[in-house]
């Protein structure tokens, strides 16, 4: 009668609440280790990046750049969730079970007459509220943390995030590139604009020390601008280079436009509703569309999969040593989730987005539904 009972007895705020302690206490010290990775490797940038806020003369104390530290690293406690809590929940489940039969609990229950899959019922539900968890961090922590996770550390404490642009070109076929771009201030330094002729040919390299947007003119404002232009034949070895002066270059390649091109690249940090307004407007395409939006639902499916499919290791009638199951379990659960998620996170161009997606789903999920289902109890 156990097995039936319904979910919200003592026992499963118990087990479900030393989950979720053992969740918190294993990602905290994962990462706690790689910040502590990360700050030794950085240090000198992050003094640096200290000293820079400080009056000239100052001198950087060590609770400063612990400050700094913190800034810049504190946010990205939302990005590493995304990434690791499928295993780090796994990990909680073996903690978890570990625990109890330690403590004798797994033989109390037996003799009480709880099946296994009634004691699993708490860690999946478990599962289920830490993938909850990962749909509010996707589509409304993240995103607004989304300008913060792309700052490099000397943009902690300046007027906002700026990054090169290696390569971009508009509808006109010009092509920009730049050191530095600021998307607050409508800035460039060090631009560099090509335009190419019929022939794909280089026919005018224009270059600025700086140039600035101009939302009215719908142009980049140039300063002290200076443009190339090639005349002659190429093939006679006639051709010259004729200097100009440039004071601005029309382009619809706006501020707005770049830093949505740059959100495409780092679209795992903006909200689906952001990715549906990039699909109309054409910044990314629908392909990619689907298998991004598509991914995040099956991201989710997949990780609690896995859960289920790793606690019958541990999850056992008889007691005994957890070091062999536990060995068995990773030889099985690590190489299955880098395949899974893997697939998940890179489109398949044979299978097409629809199957690729499904495929790890169609083959998890009927596994972990026998594994739980084969559990001798």
């Amino acid at each position: 009668m156990s097995a039936f009972l319904p979910l919200g007895t003592r026992l499963d705020r118990h087990i479900l609440r030393r989950f979720l302690q053992d969740f918190v206490i294993l990602f905290a010290m994962l990462f706690a280790f790689a910040t502590l990775i990360d700050a030794v490797l950085r240090l000198e940038e992050f003094r640096r990046a200290t000293a820079a806020i400080l009056p000239k003369g100052d001198n950087v104390e060590w609770w400063q750049v612990l400050g700094t530290i913190a800034a810049f690293h504190g946010p990205r406690v939302f990005q590493f969730y995304q990434y690791l809590f499928g295993l780090v929940s796994v990990a909680a489940a073996g903690f978890t079970v570990a625990r109890m039969q330690k403590d004798r609990e797994l033989i109390a229950m037996l003799c009480a007459g709880i099946s296994l899959q009634r004691v699993a019922a708490p860690i999946l539900l478990g599962g289920a509220f830490l993938c909850a968890l990962q749909v509010v961090n996707q589509e409304v922590v993240l995103p607004r943390l989304a300008g913060r996770l792309s700052m490099d550390i000397r943009d902690l404490h300046g007027k906002g995030p700026h990054w090169a642009i290696p390569l971009e070109v508009d509808s006109a076929g010009n092509l920009f590139r730049a050191s530095t771009f600021n998307a607050a201030e409508g800035t460039m330094e060090n631009v560099v604009i090509y335009r190419r002729g019929d022939d794909g040919r280089i026919q005018r390299r224009v270059s600025a020390p700086r140039a600035n947007w101009s939302e009215r003119d719908r142009a980049w404002v140039l300063v002290d601008g200076r443009a190339q232009d090639r005349q002659g034949a190429v093939a006679t070895g006639s051709q010259v280079q004729l200097t100009t002066p440039v004071a601005a270059v029309p382009s619809d390649l706006s501020p707005a436009s770049l830093a949505l091109r740059r959100s495409a690249l780092s679209a795992h940090l903006i909200s689906t509703a952001t990715l549906r307004q990039m699909r109309s407007t054409s910044a990314i395409g629908p392909v990619s569309y689907r298998h991004l939006v598509g991914s995040r639902i099956a991201v989710l499916i997949v990780n609690l999969a896995l859960l289920a499919i790793s606690i019958p290791f541990l999850l056992t009638r008889e007691p005994g040593g957890l070091l062999k199951p536990a060995i068995e379990s990773a030889a099985l659960m690590v190489p299955l989730g880098i395949v899974s998620l893997g697939a998940l996170a890179v489109p398949n161009p044979w299978l097409g987005t629809a199957v690729g997606l499904m495929l790890p789903i169609a083959l998890l999920v009927p596994l972990a539904a026998w594994r739980i289902a084969a559990m001798r109890t």
